[in-house]
C-alpha cells in the first residue's frame, strides 16, 4: 500500500491529497481517502507524505538500439511505463521482448515499424528504399 500520496488526477487537472493506494499483484486495486482506509496487517506499507503519483508515462519517439540495457531502468526511474521505438532492427526488438519474457524490468515496448523513404535507404536499419513507378 501507498498511504499519505498526492495523487495527480489527469482528467481533472487537480491534485488529490492524502490517498492510499492498495495494489493487488501489480495492479492497483483501490484508491481511497486515507483516514478512511482499513491497513491489513500483513501490508507492506510505503508513506509517501510529500510525494505525488501519476499515471505512467510514455516516450513515443526512441531509438533504444544498443542502449536499452540502460535506458530502460532509466525510463522506469522517471515514470515513463512505456516506450515506442522508432526503428531499430526487427531482430533487436525481437532480442529485448525475449529479455523482458525472461524477466528483465523494462517499460511496455511498441515497434514502429519500417520507414518507406523516396530514395536511396541510409544505413539506418528500420530504413526501407520505396520504388516509385514513373508516369
Amino acid at each position: 500500500m501507498i498511504q499519505h500520496a498526492t495523487i495527480v488526477d489527469v482528467r481533472s487537472g487537480k491534485l488529490v491529497n492524502d490517498q492510499t493506494i492498495t495494489i493487488t499483484g501489480n495492479k492497483i486495486s483501490s484508491i481511497g481517502n486515507s483516514e478512511d482506509m482499513d491497513i491489513p496487517d500483513y501490508a507492506q506499507v510505503r508513506d509517501a507524505k510529500g510525494q505525488y503519483v501519476i499515471p505512467g508515462l510514455w516516450d513515443m519517439h526512441v531509438h533504444l538500439e544498443e542502449n536499452y540495457k540502460n535506458a530502460f531502468p532509466l525510463f522506469l526511474t522517471n515514470g515513463v511505463t512505456g516506450v515506442r521505438e522508432m526503428g531499430a532492427a526487427l531482430t533487436n526488438v525481437d532480442q529485448w521482448n525475449t529479455r523482458i519474457q525472461a524477466g528483465m524490468t523494462a517499460p511496455r515496448l511498441v515497434y514502429a515499424g519500417l520507414t518507406l523513404n523516396g530514395g536511396p535507404a541510409d544505413e539506418a536499419p528500420h530504413m526501407l528504399a520505396s520504388k516509385g513507378t514513373s508516369q
